[in-house]
């Protein structure tokens, strides 16, 4: 009898591969069959709103000079700068100013276009 048992046991055995095999096939056979499907995606646009910068406005600067009692204003320091450099040279074109303002010179001591010295008095009187 254990020989019967054996043979009970490798039947099973084979039943069972039979089966998993079948499956496999089935499956197989499933995949081949089924006919090629039109794969649309639809796309959805989310709206996302991005918050808007608040456009930066650069401030109106007044800046003014104090000295004896005495304002001078710079946006005037530097208009006279303009007016007296332009004046003395005829055609000349101004790309670049730095003022350097001493008060107890009453004087505005200028660089322009990074090469050129020159000066003006600023009459705080």
């Amino acid at each position: 009898m254990p020989r019967k048992k054996k043979t009970e046991e490798v039947a099973q055995t084979v039943a069972e591969v039979k089966d998993v095999e079948v499956v496999q096939v089935a499956e197989e056979t499933a995949e081949e069959e089924k006919p090629a499907k039109k794969t649309t995606k639809k796309t959805t646009t989310k709206k996302t709103t991005t918050p808007r910068k608040k456009k930066e406005v650069e401030p109106v600067i007044d800046f003014f000079v104090e000295f004896n009692g005495v304002q001078e204003s710079y946006a005037n320091v530097v208009e006279n700068i303009k007016k007296s450099y332009l004046a003395e040279n005829d055609g000349a074109v101004i790309s670049e100013i730095k003022v350097y303002l001493k008060p107890q010179d009453s004087k505005a001591y200028c660089v322009i276009n990074g090469e050129i010295n020159y000066d003006i008095d600023v009459y705080f009187v």
